[in-house]
């Protein structure tokens, strides 16, 4: 969804142009199969997106072809960076660049959110209902050798 829809959706909202100053990738020890990309753009918000799973070849390709592509582009600017970020017409699957990639979006629309100062279900113009399913990842470390009974 691009900006232009985000816009039709939410009465009065319009994302201001903002460029992206800065890629980061953080990963802890504790989960070396997790990986957050932290995008900052030139009026200092930031957006946060995450991907599980073969952390170094995503985090590789994050800094490697996608900060090159992304970095001074109007992070406002969703879509049209999805497809740059695609390396070729047709290009799907499931390996580390789609996983960087889908960081990178949940970033980008981290930002969209953060700018408009609503939450991104208003930005897309759907609201939760009093009950809606989501899914939630909770790691934990264990201390105890022994399986509990």
């Amino acid at each position: 969804m691009s900006p232009t829809h985000v816009a039709s959706f939410t009465p009065g909202y319009r994302m201001k142009t903002v460029k992206i100053e800065a890629v980061e990738t953080l990963r802890l020890g504790a989960h070396p199969n997790l990986l957050w990309v932290r995008i900052h753009t030139e009026d200092g918000c930031t957006g946060l997106g995450e991907t599980y799973f073969g952390a170094g070849p995503s985090e590789a390709d994050v800094h490697e072809r996608i900060a090159p592509i992304i970095l001074g582009q109007d992070a406002s600017q969703i879509e049209f960076l999805n497809m740059k970020m695609q390396p070729y017409v047709g290009f799907t699957g499931s390996g580390a660049e789609v996983r960087a990639l889908a960081a990178i979006d949940v970033a980008l629309w981290d930002i969209a959110a953060k700018s408009a100062g609503k939450p991104l279900c208003d930005l897309l113009g759907e609201e939760p209902g009093p009950e809606f399913r989501s899914t939630t990842l909770v790691l934990e470390r264990t201390t105890s050798p022994r399986p509990r009974r």
